[in-house]
């Protein structure tokens, strides 16, 4: 149930009641939950806000949120993503907002030399591997320490 589906301030007033009478108890509620940090106030499903514990468990934030996220959820958050679309800029702003994070390799420029001197430059590890017309991996495994001095194609590839 969302904060939404009830009046704001009745939902508040049940918090306060909960935390005040019986949070003194810092345990997640979850079997086998080994956390003891934040503990929140989740409603169980089936239940209606009421000021009844019953109608509650003491679950730690990542367990709240496993809690919450059912498949029922997970089918109105795919939705209301239906025909929805990001303009180019925002598009731009995402990508450069990742680049780098998930697969850091990839996004690192890339000088490439022949006996000691430098050839061409790359933005990135994939532009100099499709150049050379090897597997991304082969550039950066030769880049590696283990195999300092080695070559691809005979060339010898470093991090700027």
């Amino acid at each position: 149930m969302k904060k939404d589906d009830i009046d704001y301030n009745k939902y508040q007033r049940i918090h306060y009641w909960l935390r005040k009478k019986y949070s003194l108890i810092k345990k997640c509620e979850t079997v086998g939950c080994p956390s003891k940090g934040r503990i929140e106030w989740a409603l169980k499903h089936g239940k209606e806000y009421k000021f009844n514990r019953d109608n509650f468990l003491m679950l730690c934030k990542s367990c709240h949120t496993k809690y919450d996220f059912t498949e029922e959820t997970k089918l109105k958050i795919s939705q209301s993503h239906i025909g929805k679309k990001h303009s180019e800029e925002t598009r731009i702003k995402m990508g450069l907002g990742n680049k780098g994070k998930l697969m850091p390799m990839l996004y690192k420029k890339v000088n490439l030399y022949k006996d000691g001197k430098l050839i061409k430059k790359f933005e990135s590890v994939t532009k100099a591997s499709k150049w050379l017309g090897v597997e991304p991996s082969r550039i950066s495994m030769v880049i590696s320490p283990k195999y300092y001095g080695k070559t691809v194609k005979g060339y010898e590839p470093k991090y700027i």
